[in-house]
């Protein structure tokens, strides 16, 4: 049987010739234990867990010492039933399956008199003891019930302990580029690169900026998982997990529909005259059963459309200035040719420089007073579409499957005062897998996944114009890459800077991962291992920046106007030849993780770490390199949990 399973994981990874280090679990389990009213163990008990949406059903039998598990569950709410000879059966409803964790209910059978059964509504929420993790569930009601501004996917996240957010309401929502760059959370003081996203187990984080590269519509998901410490191998590398699991059809048909609407025209004006703007964010979901018992579909949209507009500020110079005639200035203008002054204070338009000539049109004249001489009012828009498309199968009691694909467009324009950046971004994110309950104790759990993300940002050329070319700027990529076209940054001291000079940045990114993973329950002892593997195509644009910046500070004339029209700068500077390249990395890891019981007086393997309870008191034993390899623990009666976990 074990054989068939390497094999079955080995030609998977032969697929794609590459693994996968972020790739995790999107299930969970449930390892109990049966007694009777006098809290002896009951074996022999068939316990039968029924998901309470698909009723697929998985059926177990409890060991000797009445304790059953039952691995690799989907995020669900699940029916337990247990039924023994001679007693009474027990059924457990709306028993909560979460993602990553591993349920321990204690059920209580009593001997049966005539036809009697027992029906437990619920059970006390139970102390997490089968892993060392600290996570945080928000689930699906608080999704639907607490209100978020934008109806952002993280902000959900930052409601666990420890958990900040980053500004998710820059850009009005998580929208493009500009402001999806930061969709991101940091944990426990943590770098924004060491929080890793995964939605149904396959990664959806951003390689070049460090953030989720797409978010569904929140009524399409079900729990968001926050881990921040001591998750096993499997999550990967980072210091905390938010792991998002989407909804699934059930037997029964559900739908939902919003409008949440802004409209200009029950708004007021500000002191400026400028409206808040139009934006609406309208969805729908719906699910059901394509085929009832068998197979199950969930599909849902969002689309956002803002525009408004933005009041902006700008000390520009007197348009005489801009003309050549400094006349109305008592200080000379230099010639630095001479060193003598301009005659009457007026730089001839023959000795202005062909980047003066291009660009000092573009410098707009004051239309208001005070430092801030110029206003203007520029529109902001920002569009998306997001949807998501699932379907669940069970094909019978051995095999379920599940496919999902989700996809996000993006497309935010963003002014500023004498410019507009151009901030789109494409999101695309494939799952699919299936779980095969080779038997009672082994169920094997294969996944496959695909993430691709586009962002950009990009300064957005006035007119469409190729500047730099035109001014003669060479070398440059803002003359020969039509992506980097726009006008070079130019500043005159003690005015705001002008030009699309900004960086022109993005990735393109193309994440293919596959994974096998085996649960293995072994009398007292929980085993999971697996292999995982990733390919990554990786091409990036950075260019810092392609059409130049230039200072000028009045250095060489005795005016900072004057030394822009002759072309003399203090500072100069621009990014040679191009930035656009590509990186592959394929990569492949391994795991396991042992959770279980280990009898009193037995030895202790290196590495196990636990503790131990006997005749009321309780102290905890840890194991590391100084701790001799078959060190022999209190022969006192007594219950240790251990837990051993690496990763290669």
């Amino acid at each position: 049987m074990f054989r068939r399973l390497m094999s079955l994981t080995a030609a998977a990874l032969l697929l794609l010739c590459a693994g996968v280090r972020a790739q995790e679990s999107a299930s969970g389990g449930i390892a109990g234990q049966v007694l009777d009213a006098t809290h002896a163990a009951l074996p022999g008990a068939t316990v039968t867990v029924i998901n309470a949406g698909t009723n697929a059903q998985r059926v177990v039998t409890t060991d000797a010492e009445g304790r059953f598990t039952v691995p690799n569950l989907p995020s669900a709410t699940y029916i337990l039933r247990v039924e023994l000879s001679g007693f009474t059966a027990v059924e457990l409803k709306d028993f909560i399956v979460r993602n990553g964790e591993i349920a321990k209910p204690t059920l209580t059978m009593a001997l049966a008199n005539v036809a009697e059964n027992v029906i437990v509504q619920g059970l006390s929420p139970l102390l997490q003891v089968a892993n060392a993790s600290v996570s945080q569930t928000i689930t699906q009601k608080q999704i639907e019930d607490l209100p978020v501004a934008g109806r952002n996917l993280l902000a959900f996240a930052a409601l666990s302990a420890g958990v900040s957010p980053q500004a998710f309401t820059r850009g009005t929502q998580f929208g493009a580029a500009g402001s999806s760059r930061s969709q991101f959370v940091t944990v426990e003081g943590g770098r924004d690169s060491s929080t890793n996203y995964a939605i149904d187990g396959v990664y959806v984080r951003s390689l070049r900026f460090n953030n989720i590269s797409l978010n569904p519509p929140l009524d399409a998901v079900q729990e968001v998982n926050v881990l921040r410490n001591s998750f096993t191998t499997e999550y990967g590398q980072g210091q905390a997990v938010v792991s998002i699991v989407t909804k699934s059809g059930s037997n029964s048909f559900s739908g939902s529909g919003y409008d949440y609407m802004r409209n200009t025209a029950y708004e007021a004006a500000n002191f400026f005259g400028q409206k808040p703007g139009n934006r609406t964010q309208a969805g729908a979901t719906f699910g059901g059963p394509a085929m009832k018992n068998r197979a199950f579909f969930f599909g849902a949209y969002e689309g956002l459309r803002t525009d408004q507009d933005k009041t902006l500020f700008a000390s520009v110079p007197n348009p005489a200035f801009v003309r050549g005639d400094f006349s109305s200035l008592s200080t000379p203008i230099i010639d630095p040719l001479t060193g003598q002054p301009f005659q009457g204070n007026i730089v001839p338009s023959t000795r202005f420089s062909n980047f003066a000539r291009i660009l000092a049109p573009t410098v707009p004249a004051p239309n208001a007073s005070g430092v801030n001489n110029y206003v203007t009012i520029q529109p902001f828009n920002d569009d998306a579409d997001t949807a998501t498309l699932r379907g669940d199968q069970t094909l019978n009691a051995k095999h379920q499957l599940f496919e999902r694909f989700l996809y996000y467009k993006g497309a935010q324009v963003n002014p500023s005062v004498f410019s507009f950046t151009n901030f789109p971004q494409n999101g695309r994110n494939l799952a699919m897998g299936e779980t095969w309950v080779v038997s009672q104790n082994i169920v094997n759990e294969i996944r496959f996944g695909y993430n691709y993300a586009y962002h950009l940002n990009s300064p957005i050329s006035l007119n469409g114009r190729n500047w730099v070319g035109d001014i003669g700027l060479r070398n440059l990529a803002g003359a020969t890459d039509p992506i980097d076209y726009g006008r070079p940054g130019f500043t005159m001291t003690g005015f705001t800077g002008n030009g699309e000079g900004g960086i022109t940045q993005g990735a393109t990114e193309n994440i293919f991962s596959v994974s096998n993973a085996t649960s293995w329950v072994r009398g007292s002892h929980n085993i999971r291992f697996g292999l995982q593997a990733q390919y990554r195509r990786y091409q990036q644009l950075t260019e810092v920046p392609p059409r130049g910046g230039f200072t000028f500070n009045g250095q060489f004339t005795g005016n900072n106007v004057a030394d822009f029209l002759l072309g003399y700068c203090s500072t100069c500077t621009g990014a040679f030849g191009s930035s656009r390249s590509l990186y592959t990395s394929p990569t492949i890891a391994r795991s396991s993780t042992t959770t279980g019981r280990c009898r009193p007086g037995s030895r202790c393997r290196w590495g196990c770490a636990g503790s131990i309870s006997a005749r009321g008191t309780s102290r905890t034993i840890r194991r590391d390199r100084s701790t001799p390899r078959r060190a022999r623990l209190p022969s006192t009666s007594c219950r240790r949990t251990c837990r051993r976990s690496s990763s290669r």
